[in-house]
């Protein structure tokens, strides 16, 4: 009996592994605007980046993995107060599928980040990785390489690549792909406020600044917020101060008047009002359990 023969469709076909490079980013970390003829997989295995492109801004966290296409403008800036450590993998691709992943950022969950945790000791293993962020030289063969590495690298983001198409499928299906993106996106937000919050002299907050800040009204800014964090701005910002305030007492540097003032409170008694509100204590009654604790 002939049998007949089924040719293997190829959704992602990954040719060439451009770049290939693991780095833990300092603090003041930022990249300039460039483009490359190639796909650029960006993971962040650890604290927060915000990817600049031609679509936007995109503030990324533990977890997420965003794509770049060929010839789209690149930039990046490292968060201060939590560097990130990436994963950058770039890879020549002529798939028409790849198109649809420009609609990440995606949240990877437990199997694609096992295939992460593969890609990168394979990876590593088996290329140099190049300089950080000098695309112009492309990833050499490690001589040391084992058996078939390159290929189990190729193979492991092709299925990565095909997880993430399956998880947009999967999402459309449910029609849910819209409102996660703008759930994103507001987190984003969220976080941005919250950043300008403890850069700022808490002294002199007010909502209406914050709301300049952002250009959103108060009913916007103060859902977008809530949504995210479970609590409203000024709630965000007398836990802030209060933590503040604790921290002041148990300094002994300033009297509660001068501890008043430097948080923004009118006088004392409101002071003591709002500390005792939040935390069940008068400042001087805090001062003693402090003390007693040593």
């Amino acid at each position: 009996m002939e049998s007949s023969m089924m040719k293997v469709d190829r959704i992602i076909e990954i040719g060439t592994i451009v770049a290939f490079h693991y780095r833990e980013l300092p603090k003041q970390f930022s990249c300039k605007r460039q483009t490359y003829p190639y796909w650029e997989m960006v993971y962040v295995d650890k604290g927060e980046y915000a990817a600049v492109s031609d679509r936007g801004t995109v503030r990324l966290t533990q977890g997420d993995l965003f794509f770049y296409p060929p010839g789209e403008r690149q930039e990046g800036t490292a968060n201060v107060q939590t560097p990130p450590n990436l994963l950058i993998v770039g890879f020549d691709c002529a798939s028409d599928a790849m198109c649809d992943l420009q609609q990440g950022p995606f949240r990877l969950g437990d199997s694609e980040r096992r295939l992460l945790t593969d890609i990168v000791r394979e990876g590593a293993l088996s290329l140099d990785p190049v300089v950080p962020f000098r695309r112009e030289e492309r990833a050499a063969r490690n001589s040391l390489s084992s058996i078939g590495r390159e290929q189990v690298v190729k193979n492991q983001l092709e299925i990565l690549c095909i997880q993430l198409l399956r998880q947009i499928t999967s999402l459309k299906e449910c029609g849910k792909l819209s409102s996660l993106r703008k759930e994103h996106q507001e987190t984003g937000i969220a976080q941005n406020i919250i950043d300008f919050i403890e850069r700022s002299d808490i002294s002199e907050l007010c909502l209406d600044r914050i709301c300049r800040k952002f250009a959103l009204s108060r009913t916007h800014l103060g859902d977008i917020f809530k949504r995210s964090t479970g609590c409203s701005v000024m709630e965000y910002v007398r836990k802030l101060k209060i933590a503040k305030a604790k921290a002041l007492i148990r300094e002994e540097a300033y009297n509660y008047t001068e501890i008043a003032e430097l948080l923004g409170y009118g006088s004392i008694h409101y002071f003591s009002k709002d500390f005792k509100k939040w935390t069940g204590t008068a400042p001087s009654e805090y001062a003693k359990s402090v003390k007693a604790r040593i």
